[in-house]
């Protein structure tokens, strides 16, 4: 395997190439909001079918990360601080969202493949609309019995302004993901 100089910045096909990126996304977060059971759509609040199923009080807006070791806003300042606010905390430094999972079993966290409410979900890097590198980390709200999850998530609306918001994950996506109790 060589290395492509074909799609590099710069390059005068990596423009044409990012459009296509961009295009297939678009298209792709479209089908994803058009389900029934609103499976991946991002709401700002609490599905009105989940809000008497929440085990936890909603995040109570604390920052409890006094190391500033994740930017306030991003995916990994919100789990950290929801994690803390329940009384689970984790390390200031475990990296990207999609780390969370290894770098959370090297810290001797217990790291499994299956959902429970209270735990962060580390979302693999490309999945589930998640960054491509650096993937994303939401905290588990509800676990129904056919495998599908509420999250709750941050920088996803509004990107880096703090917002909260709520999503359905497929239950496709929640076996591939890791949960850090």
């Amino acid at each position: 395997m060589g290395y492509n100089y074909r799609y590099n910045y710069g390059n005068m096909f990596y423009v044409p190439k990012l459009l296509e990126y961009v295009n297939e996304s678009q298209a792709s977060a479209e089908g994803v909001q058009n389900n029934s059971n609103n499976t991946g759509v991002v709401q700002v609040d609490v599905p009105s079918e989940y809000k008497n199923k929440l085990r936890y009080p909603r995040y109570d807006g604390h920052n409890y990360n006094t190391s500033g070791s994740y930017p306030f806003g991003q995916c990994t300042w919100y789990a950290f601080n929801r994690m803390a606010q329940i009384g689970k905390p984790v390390d200031d430094f475990m990296g990207n969202g999609g780390e969370w999972g290894y770098k959370g079993k090297a810290l001797g966290y217990k790291v499994t493949n299956k959902p429970k409410v209270g735990t962060a979900i580390s979302f693999p890097p490309g999945s589930f609309g998640s960054d491509p590198v650096y993937g994303h980390v939401a905290f588990v709200e509800v676990v129904n019995a056919d495998g599908t999850l509420l999250v709750s998530e941050c920088n996803v609306v509004n990107p880096g302004s703090g917002t909260i918001s709520y999503r359905v994950v497929p239950a496709s996506i929640a076996n591939i993901a890791s949960y850090v109790e």
